[in-house]
């Protein structure tokens, strides 16, 4: 089952606008630049902004069988289910690439990875049927369910 992120308008503007002016540098400077130092920064500064483009319209939260599959563009992670200890609302952070209000998910004492699905309900209900261990924590006043 796979889950699309919660996009909201603020941080979607703020990332197209990062992203477009990566592309609009990286295009004047290979077009104007002159030399190999100035088409490599160049080659660059467009390879970063197709990244994050990617990145952008490629992040996705998948439950398979085994595992809850994290991807973000070309960057995969895959999170066994007998992993997952806690999942709670993160902490607002004034630049998101999604969502202000994420949530982040512990797979262990170190590896916290933060999600923002759209429909959080659903994806909490299917979660919790793949991983009864799972603490979860959706209030931001820090009721645990």
């Amino acid at each position: 089952m796979k889950f699309v992120p919660k996009r909201e308008l603020a941080p979607a503007c703020l990332s197209w606008l990062a992203i477009g002016l990566l592309l609009l540098g990286g295009g004047v400077g290979w077009t104007e630049g002159e030399g190999v130092a100035s088409k490599a920064a160049s080659s660059v500064v467009l390879l970063t902004g197709g990244l994050l483009a990617w990145i952008w319209l490629g992040t996705s939260y998948r439950l398979d069988e085994d595992e809850l599959v994290l991807q973000a563009g070309p960057i995969v992670k895959r999170l066994p289910y007998r992993r997952l200890v806690h999942l709670r609302p993160a902490a607002a952070w004034p630049i998101g690439l999604f969502s202000l209000r994420g949530h982040e998910l512990a797979a262990g004492p170190y590896d916290r990875y933060s999600i923002a699905p759209r429909d959080m309900e659903r994806f909490v209900r299917e979660l919790r049927q793949r991983c009864p261990q799972l603490v979860v924590d959706l209030e931001r006043d820090g009721r645990a369910s």
